[in-house]
């Protein structure tokens, strides 16, 4: 599924009814079945080369098992709800097979992850999938290659939401505080009471 080939506002009052896989009734709702159907397509040898070469380019298990699941829900197999119940699952599984493979499998991005970090990966998948195509003479895509496609694009999107650096607070701390009077019309400051130091102040008047 393409970045762009996903649902837009509204969409769905523009357009006939159930015309698009997610606006019809999902075709598992089984969470064992589900699971299974995971499992069985994580076996795949058109799936499983692929993904060790995704493990091995340090792609998080939480990137790979987002694109493989939300590329299922935009197709109609099950629905968001159970998405969220078996991705644990899948990624344990998912772990486990890259850990045998001798691979240092990385399980999700940190806090101190750069976007730059994100675009080489993001290139290095790329690189691995055009090198895929130059040696595949079918015309379609296996369920493997579009792994990693989906992979890519999904960390495409979450590189784009990157929070902005925050600002420095030490900064603003450090700028001269303004003097109220200076800022005030001339009229107002003979109003200003003297600054007082609390209820101690009143000390001198008892």
């Amino acid at each position: 599924m393409g970045m762009f080939d996903g649902p837009i506002p509204l969409q769905s009052l523009s357009s006939e009814p159930k015309n698009f896989p997610w606006e019809r009734p999902p075709e598992m709702s089984d969470l064992k079945e589900v699971i299974d159907f995971y499992l069985e397509g994580l076996t795949k040898e058109t799936v499983i080369d692929n993904l060790m070469d995704l493990l091995d380019m340090g792609t998080p298990v939480d990137a790979i098992v987002g694109a493989f699941t939300t590329a299922n829900v935009m197709n109609g197999m099950h629905n968001v709800d159970v998405k969220l119940l078996v991705s644990p699952v899948i990624h344990e599984y998912i772990k486990s097979m890259g850990q045998r493979a001798g691979i240092e499998v990385v399980d999700r991005f940190t806090g101190t992850d750069s976007s730059e970090n994100k675009e080489a990966l993001i290139s290095m998948i790329n690189k691995g999938i055009d090198s895929v195509e130059r040696k595949e003479t079918d015309e379609e895509d296996d369920e493997g290659v579009d792994l990693m496609r989906q992979t890519s694009e999904m960390l495409s999107e979450s590189s784009t939401d990157m929070p902005k650096e925050e600002p420095d607070m030490n900064m603003e701390q450090e700028a001269p505080a303004m003097d109220m009077q200076e800022e005030l019309p001339m009229d107002t400051q003979e109003e200003l009471p003297e600054a007082s130091t609390g209820l101690m102040s009143r000390r001198g008047t008892m």
